[in-house]
């Protein structure tokens, strides 16, 4: 068993690192820190910009897929990462490993857009298991101004507290959003959203807006636990890329 365990995370970690060469990759987290005490982890994309390093509030290290590879745990209601992705982009496919540990919220985040400006993005599970992505379609003047498009349950019960990998396509080119559990697809539908997408500051685990500051203030008429959407699991790798990869390559 440890030797399967360690050809594992050798075969992972050579495919990571070549995932991170990846021409059209923005964001590559692959929560490898020097030491647990680091407080931030850097994008291994090539040539990355300094600012995409994500910034770690909170959060406990804890072992990822297999002892050896190491994950962040989100259980208290601000832990969560912050990075910032410049510039706007056709098409988005986002991917991450996540170990869901419960299901307690309306809306759990995987990454959130920090503002309200027309291409934000929210991508997140909901509370039956379902995997969704908002697309702020108007500008910052109209918060109600989203377009949902959601899977079918791809968390579901009995898999709380195993590691799976999800992952959600943009495509700007056919205009339609589609979903994956496991490289499998649980959900593709056509969808109307602005182009470019702009996802900017986001928060990888969890939207820590406060109502009280004005910009939010729209959200006072909704019920509290409405932005309640902290993260309950484990990450272990996430990507960002500015294509829409093919099933193919999700499989992969």
């Amino acid at each position: 068993t440890a030797e399967n365990i360690r050809v594992r995370v050798a075969m992972w970690r050579k495919a990571s690192g070549k995932f991170s060469q990846h021409p059209n990759a923005l964001v590559h987290l692959d929560f490898e820190p020097e030491g647990t005490w680091q407080r931030f982890l850097d994008n291994r994309v090539t040539n990355a910009p300094q600012r995409t390093a994500a910034s770690v509030i909170g959060c406990d290290w804890e072992y990822g897929r297999w002892p050896g590879k190491l994950a962040l745990e989100f259980k208290r209601s601000d832990d969560r990462m912050r990075f910032s992705v410049s510039g706007g982009h056709e098409s988005l496919t986002l991917l991450a490993w996540v170990r869901v540990d419960s299901l307690a919220h309306k809306q759990h985040a995987l990454l959130m857009s920090d503002s309200i400006q027309r291409g934000a993005i929210h991508w997140y599970l909901q509370q039956d298991g379902r995997l969704g992505l908002g697309i702020h379609t108007a500008d910052d003047s109209a918060p109600n101004g989203w377009h949902h498009v959601v899977s079918a349950p791809a968390v579901r019960p009995e898999s709380l507290g195993a590691w799976v990998m999800l992952a959600t396509i943009v495509d700007g080119t056919a205009g339609t959003v589609t979903h994956y559990c496991d490289g499998q697809p649980v959900a593709s539908a056509p969808a109307s959203f602005p182009k470019p997408l702009r996802p900017g500051t986001c928060e990888l685990g969890n939207w820590t807006i406060s109502p009280t500051e004005p910009k939010w203030a729209w959200f006072n008429a909704r019920p509290s636990d409405d932005y309640m959407r902290s993260f309950h699991g484990r990450v272990d790798e996430f990507s960002l890329l500015s294509t829409a990869l093919s099933a193919a390559e999700i499989a992969r």
